[in-house]
């Protein structure tokens, strides 16, 4: 007899027939209000080291298009080469106490000379936050699959 996943268990009910059979579930259609609501950008909270965090904002359509128009007017000034995307993307996501823009794009050039364990970790998490960089989930068959052909 074939078995349900514990999800299905969980949500089994009984047939007729007295057999389980999985519970569909609908899905809630949102109304307008409740989508734009859910689109609203977030801000996440990031420990750097213990005791020292930064706010980092989701940034919005508009904010990574002139992210990206930035990038395209540095990458076409020959006279130095331009900064990653991600430096980019940082200097508009770290945020202070209000929820306000820290950094200036004139900023970047600073950021490329300051240690990399940081910046990297801070743009890995922009990255993620703005949808750029998705992060297996850790009980995912995936991730169990990759840790055991590691050995």
């Amino acid at each position: 007899m074939k078995t349900l996943p514990q999800s299905f268990k969980d949500s089994a009910r009984t047939s007729r027939s007295g057999s389980k059979t999985p519970i569909e579930r609908k899905a809630m259609i949102l109304n307008r209000d409740s989508l734009l609501e859910m689109f609203k950008a977030k801000t996440v909270t990031v420990d750097i080291e213990p005791g020292q965090s930064v706010t980092l904002r989701e940034l919005t359509v508009r904010q990574i298009e002139q992210a990206r128009e930035e990038q395209k007017a540095a990458e076409a000034d020959k006279q130095k080469p331009a900064a990653p995307f991600g430096l980019r993307l940082l200097s508009w996501s770290l945020a202070d106490a209000e929820g306000n823009r820290m950094l200036e794009s004139a900023d970047i050039e600073q950021l490329q000379q300051s240690g990399n364990q940081h910046i990297e970790h801070l743009v890995g998490k922009v990255l993620e936050l703005n949808g750029f960089l998705k992060v297996p989930e850790k009980n995912s068959e995936a991730t169990k699959t990759v840790a055991s052909n590691a050995d």
